[in-house]
C-alpha cells in the first residue's frame, strides 16, 4: 500500500500535483532539509514553486550559504511574475559582482578630479525582500564621496588620496537597507 495514499487523495481534491510534491518532499529529506509535505503544499497553494525552493535550498547548502525555508519561500513568492527569481537571488548571493560608474569632483576655479568608482558587492538574501536596488547603493556612494571631498578639498591640492576615500566609503555601512552587501570599493583617477 502506498504510504502517501491519503495525502495524494487530499492533494487531488485540492488540485495539487501530488507526484511532484511527494518527489520534492523525498528529495528535501534526502538532502537534510526538514520540511513536511503539508508545508510544500502550502507553498504551492500560495502560488510558489516548492520544487524550485527545495532545489535552491540544496544549491545554497552546497555553497555554504545560509538560507532557511521561510526566507526561500518568501523570495520565491515575491519574485513571481518579475524578471528575478529565487535561483537568480541564490546565484547573486554566491557570486560577487562589480558595478562601475564615473564621478567628477571639482571646486570653483580649482582642479577637476575625474574618478572611476568600482563597487564590488553580492546579494544579501536576508535583505533581498524590501531591500533597495543597486541604484540606491550607487547613489549613496556618490553622495558619500562628494561629502568627503567637500570636507577635505582644502587639504587636497596636487594628489588625490584615493585610499582615504575608499576607506570612507567602506566604513559608512552604505549598503544597509539595500539588498546588497558591499564587499569592496575601488577608486581610481581617470
Amino acid at each position: 500500500m502506498n504510504l502517501f495514499l491519503k495525502e495524494r487523495l487530499m492533494m487531488m481534491i485540492r488540485g495539487v500535483p501530488s507526484s511532484r510534491l511527494i518527489s520534492a518532499y523525498k528529495k528535501a529529506n534526502a538532502n537534510g532539509i526538514d520540511v513536511g509535505l503539508f508545508v510544500l503544499e502550502n507553498q504551492y497553494l500560495a502560488g510558489g514553486d516548492p520544487v524550485a525552493v527545495v532545489d535552491q535550498l540544496i544549491n545554497a547548502g552546497a555553497c555554504d550559504l545560509e538560507l532557511e525555508w521561510d526566507r526561500a519561500c518568501a523570495i520565491d513568492l515575491c519574485t513571481k511574475g518579475t524578471k528575478e527569481s529565487l535561483s537568480s537571488a541564490v546565484l547573486g548571493a554566491i557570486s560577487i559582482r562589480c558595478d562601475t560608474f564615473e564621478l567628477s569632483l571639482s571646486e570653483e576655479g580649482g582642479r577637476r578630479w575625474s574618478l572611476e568608482v568600482s563597487l564590488t558587492h553580492k546579494l544579501c538574501l536576508d535583505r533581498f525582500i524590501g531591500g533597495a536596488d543597486i541604484s540606491v547603493l550607487t547613489s549613496r556612494v556618490k553622495n558619500a564621496i562628494e561629502a568627503f571631498y567637500s570636507e577635505q578639498k582644502s587639504a587636497i591640492s596636487t594628489s588625490f588620496p584615493v585610499g582615504a576615500f575608499e576607506d570612507e566609503v567602506m566604513k559608512k555601512s552604505l549598503d544597509l537597507g539595500t539588498r546588497f552587501e558591499l564587499v569592496n570599493c575601488k577608486i581610481s583617477l581617470v
